[in-house]
């Protein structure tokens, strides 16, 4: 795999050391036009900081001092607090300069600055949602808090994009139209059918988790928003189709998920409490 990291300082440097001694091909960019230089008098010398190093048989003695106390002062001059704590101390420039001949010199790119990442905001969007959801303990409570600011925030979404549907164009897109609605129903059936049967669920469930996925909404109106950008010369097209599309689907989605959940038995339909009467 090909790997850019931007920035070539001792945290630059030492995740291209590991990525190039995991096999990928890494290119360090550094804006400084020279080698970077000594930086303050010490640095304090950390575990994740020297780990590599010590990997790589450079030993801590040469590289680093020990001290064996913790001491911090007050305003005049009075110790504040004392106590036995061994932490190790190095220079900044001989802990870069142990990285830098780690790595491949020909790969350390200088004068080269990032001044922009062209990323689709949609993607972006998505990979830090799926990142959250899966990586962080408290993705539930942040995702909570965001949920109070979704209905204004969709409303903008569906106005954006639906001021650029050109209702004249329906008419002549009936087919293309069609097709999409019947080519994505196909697909959503068909494909949580197979991911069912590969999974192992029950046969009389299999074919029902399709119905529940036809719903459409916010990804779709996020890619025309796009389209309307990067491809100006399809957009009415493209808005016309997936957005009519949406209304078909939103207004099927939630009949078809309720007759899943009904026939998988799954509704709670059977076995909720009726209703009591409030007096």
């Amino acid at each position: 795999m090909d790997v850019a990291v931007v920035g070539g300082s001792l945290g630059g440097l030492t995740a291209a050391c590991l990525l190039a001694d995991a096999g990928h091909s890494v290119t360090v960019f550094e804006r400084s036009p020279a080698e970077l230089e000594e930086r303050g008098a010490g640095i304090g010398f950390l575990p994740a900081t020297y780990r590599y190093l010590v990997e790589r048989g450079v030993a801590l003695d040469t590289i680093a001092v020990t001290t064996n106390h913790i001491r911090y002062l007050c305003r005049d001059g009075s110790i504040g607090h004392d106590d036995e704590h061994r932490y190790l101390f190095s220079s900044w420039n001989t802990v870069y300069r142990r990285l830098l001949g780690c790595f491949d010199r020909s790969s350390y790119r200088l004068a080269h600055e990032l001044c922009a990442i062209d990323l689709s905001p949609l993607v972006a969007s998505l990979a830090v949602g799926a990142t959250m959801a899966n990586l962080s303990t408290k993705s539930r409570r942040l995702f909570d808090a965001l949920g109070h600011t979704d209905p204004p925030l969709y409303v903008i979404f569906f106005v954006l994009a639906g001021a650029d549907l050109e209702l004249s164009l329906l008419p002549s897109l009936g087919v293309l139209g069609a097709a999409y609605v019947l080519c994505r129903a196909a697909g959503k059936l068909g494909g949580a059918w197979l991911g069912a049967r590969r999974g192992g669920f029950p046969v009389a469930s299999q074919r029902l988790f399709g119905f529940s996925l036809l719903a459409q909404a916010g990804l779709a109106v996020g890619l025309v928003l796009v389209t309307r950008q990067r491809f100006p010369d399809i957009a009415s097209t493209v808005t016309t189709v997936v957005l009519g599309a949406v209304v078909v689907f939103e207004i099927a989605g939630p009949l078809s998920a309720r007759f899943a959940l009904d026939r998988s038995g799954e509704s709670g339909s059977e076995t909720a409490a009726p209703p009591r009467a409030v007096p």
